[in-house]
């Protein structure tokens, strides 16, 4: 991390897998701990027919299970928050992805650490861009593909909010430039 401070690490993690004991999960805490994960994919394991592991004896209780993944999505949630906050202030360039699912007043992109930046464009940008008058749902679509510099201004568990500052390169553009849309949807 000292030679690549942008550097966002990600893990998988399996909870339960037969035979884990307290002490191996706890190992797994230790790691996470250590390794200060940007994110984390967890899940608790379920045994699927027809696999080894399915017909082993050492299965862990449900209840076993269920405690030691909220330990776990504790941990790695306080590491991810942790993370995202040392973006605050930091600006980005974001590849563009279109209106935020969650908030459609909201644009959504990422950060080449694929971290998930939601951001406002305000109208004096809109009116430098000279889209004042689309609406937020066409503004997202006009924009997808493209990319642009992004300030964060909040961190938030899983993404980030942040402030448009420019566009650096449009998706119109990037098909000018290589015949294909830079969505990768191919309109032929």
């Amino acid at each position: 991390l000292e030679r690549m401070p942008d550097l966002a690490l990600s893990t998988d993690i399996i909870v339960g897998f037969p035979g884990e004991t307290e002490q191996d999960f706890q190992a797994t805490l230790d790691c996470v701990a250590e390794f200060a994960y940007d994110s984390a994919y967890t899940f608790q394991y379920s045994p699927r027919y027809g696999t080894p592991a399915a017909l082993l004896a050492e299965q862990i209780a449900p209840e076993v299970m269920t405690e030691r993944f909220a330990r776990l999505v504790e941990l790695q949630n306080a590491n991810a928050l942790k993370a995202n906050e040392q973006r605050v202030g930091q600006t980005f360039e974001v590849l563009l992805e279109g209106c935020s699912d969650h908030r459609p007043d909201m644009f959504t992109g990422r950060a080449s650490d694929n971290h998930l930046i939601n951001f406002s464009i305000s109208p004096r940008q809109r009116e430098a861009l000279g889209v004042a008058a689309l609406d937020d749902r066409a503004l997202g679509q006009l924009l997808e593909g493209s990319f642009a510099r992004v300030t964060v201004t909040q961190a938030r568990t899983f993404s980030l909010v942040g402030e448009w500052q420019q566009l650096t390169r449009s998706a119109a553009s990037a098909v000018a430039q290589t015949g294909q849309p830079a969505n990768g949807n191919n309109p032929a």
